[in-house]
């Protein structure tokens, strides 16, 4: 994907755009000193920073560094190991069961229409109340950037 960068400056300058540590081809502003030029990103972190140059020869400071975060990954859903599709749970102390399990931090989670956010590092943990018999848990994340993903289980419930 790409990112658009633009700004302005004095008119008819040059504009030296520095991404990822690297100086790119100067960029000519128009005559209200406006500039625009896009640069394909990588995935995770990428940096930019810019120096005008005017007429005179004469170069700005260099301006403060930006980062864009492209996160085009699916999240993962990892839940507790013992916890598997099919399962049978037993025992009407377990009627109130303990989904836990891991994906990206500060995830949005939704398990049947329940909302919930993972903590900083990625946990998370909810107490669902199973009926006897077959139990569909529909478990849906949602990361920061928008990507997601779905993972459906039954868990079947004897007390």
């Amino acid at each position: 994907p790409n990112f658009v960068f633009q700004g302005y400056t004095e008119p008819k300058s040059q504009v030296i755009i520095n991404y990822q540590g690297v100086n790119l081809d100067p960029v000519q502003t128009d005559d209200t000193g406006s500039f625009e030029l896009k640069v394909g990103l990588d995935e995770g972190e990428n940096t930019f920073s810019a120096i005008a140059i005017d007429q005179a020869g004469n170069s700005s400071a260099q301006s403060k560094t930006e980062v864009v975060i492209l996160d085009t990954q699916i999240p993962e859903i990892n839940l507790l190991e013992d916890i598997v599709d099919g399962m049978s749970v037993v025992g009407k102390d377990k009627q109130l069961f303990s989904l836990e399990g891991q994906t990206e931090s500060a995830a949005k989670i939704t398990i049947n229409d329940r909302f919930l956010f993972a903590k900083a590092d990625g946990s998370f943990a909810y107490r669902y109340r199973l009926q006897e018999g077959e139990n569909l848990i529909n478990i849906q994340v949602e990361d920061k950037a928008g990507n997601q993903i779905v993972k459906n289980l039954k868990l079947i419930f004897k007390p």
